[in-house]
């Protein structure tokens, strides 16, 4: 937000001068050109935060599948990226439910999968929070965006490895009982693309919460898959839906299947009811 704020403020002070200038040593009509300039100000100044979000993107060195000190700087910088994106692509956020999540300590985040916006969703709704996602590798592929997932801790999962997908789920266990960051995870295992409501949940995801014994907090969205199609002529609409918060006693009985047959169910019916208000 501090970014947005300075973009804008360099805009306005320099077509402000801009315009002092052309109206004190020139006639009235030169201020018809100040409409062009301003423009051009605002321009530069979005141009200005791509790439300052870009350069610190480009600068990290990806070391290891995972980042042992997660950077809270990264973790800021992210979440002011996204906000500045959210005003630049230009879509709105319906929140429902935030009250019931617990103000301080760490928490394990369950979420649909529609689009590639949903984790950014997320960190713009939870600002401050520093949730860190179970990804698929390949996000780690992708120049730039690599650099801040290493940086903010985001843990890489590999279909065809079980080694490598247990040793995230161990990690995300200790970034949680070391007050580093709290986790998302997205059960489904992939974006749905289809006109289904939820792909089948993968029950192994749910380990994680059971490793950590924190509160979990089941989230329904809805709008994201939207985005870019209506991006730019269009303003689109995301609801995001605090479901339910289940502390450790509420689900330390169940099994991973249990659990998972339980999230999706709550999920599903959440999304219908979401989708129907849209």
């Amino acid at each position: 937000m501090f970014l947005i704020f300075l973009a804008w403020f360099n805009s306005i002070v320099s077509t402000s001068l801009i315009s002092i200038f052309a109206l004190t040593y020139s006639g009235w009509w030169d201020y018809l050109w100040i409409a062009p300039i301003a423009l051009g100000c605002i321009i530069a100044s979005h141009l200005f935060n791509f790439v300052y979000f870009a350069f610190f993107g480009l600068i990290v060195r990806v070391k290891d599948d995972f980042n042992e000190k997660p950077s809270n700087f990264y973790h800021w910088l992210a979440e002011e990226c996204l906000v500045f994106l959210k005003y630049f692509i230009g879509f709105r956020i319906i929140k429902e439910g935030l009250e019931k999540i617990p103000k301080s300590g760490r928490i394990v985040l369950i979420l649909n999968h529609r689009s590639n916006f949903d984790g950014l969703i997320c960190s713009i709704v939870l600002r401050g929070r520093q949730i860190s996602f179970v990804s698929k590798k390949e996000i780690f592929d992708i120049p730039i965006v690599k650099g801040y997932v290493y940086k903010m801790g985001y843990l890489k999962l590999d279909r065809d490895d079980i080694r490598q997908n247990i040793r995230a789920f161990r990690k995300a266990e200790e970034y949680i009982n070391k007050d580093v960051c709290s986790i998302g995870i997205c059960p489904e295992g992939t974006r749905n693309k289809t006109e289904e409501v939820l792909l089948p949940f993968k029950p192994g995801a749910f380990k994680i919460p059971l490793l950590a014994k924190v509160p979990v907090v089941l989230v329904a969205m809805t709008g994201t898959d939207i985005i870019g199609k209506n991006f730019p002529f269009k303003r689109s609409t995301v609801r995001f839906r605090v479901i339910e918060v289940l502390n450790y006693d509420d689900y330390k009985d169940k099994s991973t299947v249990e659990f998972s047959e339980y999230a999706e169910s709550k999920l599903k019916e959440n999304i219908k009811e979401l989708r129907e208000l849209n």
